[in-house]
């Protein structure tokens, strides 16, 4: 009568949904590194990119209300991002960097046009005049005359492991075949009446 009281204590309803529970939480772990890990062994994805800053459309102003130099463009993008997907791929970002140094400052980034492409089936761009999102703006008013480096970016998102991006100097074990192309314009010299 002991060893049946302690075998029925031994194995409670409790006791057996903690083992399965244990069970499941172990295989689904295991399943999700294994998902994680399984992307590294693809070929490094090829990412075809056209782009073209319009240099006639720049407007530099001086905002009213902030007092930065703000500039203004418009630019044409083709991309097909499709090879950046893959079973592992929540969403892709995608964005537009312009980058440029000062004599006060040096190598300032700023994201002016973003997307998020969240399945493989709209994951190619096509945008011709675009203006950008967000004004290239600059708190030291050192823009006129500023050399600007374009340049397109990405972030992925695995359904589960690390965030990867097409940045050469971050942390990534993915990377693509080739990085996408710089392109250098000139900032106007002088302001345009837009504010």
């Amino acid at each position: 009568l002991v060893c049946i009281h302690i075998l029925l204590k031994m194995h409670s309803a409790w006791n057996r949904l903690n083992a399965i529970f244990t069970y499941a939480s172990t295989v689904i772990c295991v399943m999700l590194a294994l998902n994680s890990l399984s992307v590294f062994f693809l070929p490094p994805p090829e990412v075809p990119i056209s782009m073209e800053i319009h240099e006639d459309s720049f407007k530099l102003a001086r905002h009213k209300y902030i007092g930065s130099d703000a500039l203004f463009l418009e630019f044409d993008l083709e991309a097909d991002i499709s090879a950046l997907f893959n079973w592992n791929t929540k969403h892709v970002f995608i964005y537009l960097i312009a980058e440029y140094d000062t004599p006060k400052t040096i190598n300032n980034q700023v994201v002016i046009w973003d997307d998020l492409v969240l399945t493989k089936e709209d994951s190619h761009i096509s945008l011709k005049n675009k203006r950008v999102e967000y004004p290239l703006l600059d708190f030291a008013t050192e823009l006129r005359n500023t050399e600007i480096r374009f340049r397109i970016e990405w972030s992925i998102s695995p359904i589960s492991g690390l965030i990867y991006t097409s940045v050469p100097h971050d942390f990534a074990l993915i990377r693509p075949k080739s990085q996408p192309p710089v392109f250098t314009v000139k900032a106007p010299a002088e302001y345009s009446d837009m504010f």
